[in-house]
């Protein structure tokens, strides 16, 4: 075991792990190339054991990669060059310059169309003009996730998009939960809004201080009368730098040209990942051979009653979300229970509150 103490977002983290195991050597991608969840540098374990070490069966970690695999697609204004080549090769090489270039404008516009999936309304929309409201700042914030002035590192690419499937799984659960009420407008849509969908380094630091108990519940206040506005509270404005992400920004000191990938993936890959305790882990840390643990903040306005649909269909979207933290109109509540909410339909839970999930993505790596 070693101490290790690293600052996320301004959060001064401190813990002891073990340094987890090496991937096996030679491991080729099954179906499609591994993606960014196997950026971690490998590292020599100070112990040959790790008392927090997952095994499963090897089946069970193929089967579970196979199927994240098919729904891993790199946007679809990408050439085809670029999907063989990802496909030919894992995602520790380096990925030629010609198609950083490429992915940094593809990416652009296909960030800039997430909204889709959720028929996003804008906030001076009128009459039935789109279904689910997203707050303007968070949206900015994503797309500031993927916006380089310069050509981007392979980590950078794969990172991003590693956060960008996670964001894209979340959405379509919204999306389908809205559906299954046959949704028709944002007046009688099952979810109305989002004000925060946050992955990896920014949701880290909210799911840490939730595991402590000391989460600081952003959406308490909010309510319907505030549909429309954006919160002077947004994630960009609380925490500018926690998205990890240079965004064509650089550091005192820190020029374009002095970057190395691996001074980036220190950067990136500090709190990105957390433990099943729920805590960030360093860069170099991997606890566990078969998967890394990304962590999920999503703030929304929901019809209470429809939360167990919620739940359910984040549950089994195609990168399911483990929900770990929960909290309805300012309530803490359980989850399991939460999955059973017996509403009906009284008028409790026809009225939209707030809800704040908390929780995290098994992203498997390439097996053996």
């Amino acid at each position: 075991m070693r101490r290790w103490m690293v600052t996320v977002g301004g959060l001064l983290v401190v813990g002891s792990l073990g340094c987890g195991i090496r991937p096996a050597d030679g491991v080729s991608p099954v179906n499609r190339t591994e993606q960014g969840n196997d950026q971690v540098a490998d590292t020599e374990c100070a112990s040959p054991r790790d008392e927090s070490r997952v095994t499963l069966p090897l089946d069970v970690w193929k089967e579970k990669y196979a199927q994240q695999q098919e729904a891993k697609q790199w946007p679809g204004n990408l050439s085809n060059d670029f999907c063989k080549w990802t496909a030919a090769h894992p995602g520790d090489v380096e990925i030629p310059p010609s198609f950083r270039d490429e992915y940094r404008i593809a990416v652009r516009e296909h960030a800039s169309q997430l909204g889709q999936i959720i028929k996003r309304r804008s906030t001076d929309a009128k009459g039935n003009e789109g279904i689910v409201e997203w707050n303007d700042g968070d949206f900015a914030r994503i797309q500031g996730g993927v916006y380089w002035t310069v050509r981007p590192l392979s980590v950078e690419i794969r990172l991003a998009q590693e956060d960008l499937w996670a964001c894209e799984a979340i959405l379509g659960s919204i999306a389908k939960t809205n559906e299954q009420v046959e949704t028709t407008s944002h007046h009688n849509a099952a979810i109305r809004r989002i004000e925060t969908l946050e992955v990896a380094q920014p949701a880290s630091i909210a799911v840490f201080m939730a595991n402590r108990g000391e989460s600081e519940w952003t959406c308490d206040d909010l309510d319907e009368s505030d549909e429309g506005h954006d919160t002077k509270d947004s994630t960009a404005e609380r925490n500018p730098e926690s998205a990890g992400y240079d965004s064509g920004e650089y550091e005192e000191d820190v020029s374009p040209n002095s970057r190395s990938e691996e001074w980036v993936a220190h950067r990136l890959l500090t709190g990105r990942y957390v433990n099943l305790e729920q805590e960030p882990l360093a860069a170099d840390s991997q606890p566990y051979a078969e998967f890394n643990l990304l962590p999920v903040h999503v703030l929304l306005v929901v019809e209470p009653r429809r939360l167990p649909d919620l739940l359910a269909n984040l549950a089994n979207c195609p990168l399911p979300v483990e929900v770990t933290h929960l909290r309805v109109a300012g309530v803490k509540q359980e989850v399991s229970s939460a999955l059973h909410r017996t509403e009906g339909n009284d008028e409790t839970g026809k009225n939209p509150a707030p809800v704040e999930i908390l929780g995290r993505i098994r992203l498997f790596k390439c097996p053996p």
